[in-house]
């Protein structure tokens, strides 16, 4: 381990990365400063707002979603009875048409018989 670092080390570092500072540490990850740590901070005001918008907005869409959900799983609902409602009228009405039918023939057939 190298107790201080070569001069052209420390320059190229310094090319990198620009100049070092005790707030600002290279090679630690995100260089936080000690200003970032302090609450209440402008930056952190901001950084609230829009958080809370974007939350804000997110519940909104998943609301709407909800909303389009619930009216797809209506309009299926409202499809499935309106087939199971005109499937039971064409049963009727086949019935009804049967049962004329068979009215008209008997008819039919009476008229033919009482001549005799």
């Amino acid at each position: 381990m190298e107790d201080a670092p070569t001069s052209s080390q420390y320059d190229l570092v310094v090319k990198c990365f620009g100049g070092q500072n005790h707030g600002h540490m290279t090679c630690f990850g995100g260089a936080v400063k000690p200003k970032d740590l302090k609450v209440g901070s402008s930056k952190d005001k901001g950084l609230d707002a829009r958080l809370r918008e974007s939350e804000e907005e997110k519940v909104a869409m998943r609301k709407r979603i909800e909303e389009l959900e619930a009216a797809e799983r209506d309009r299926e609902v409202r499809t499935e009875t309106r087939a199971e409602v005109m499937g039971e009228m064409e049963v009727k009405i086949a019935k009804q048409v049967k049962v004329q039918v068979a009215a008209m023939l008997g008819a039919r057939s009476s008229k033919k018989k009482k001549p005799t």
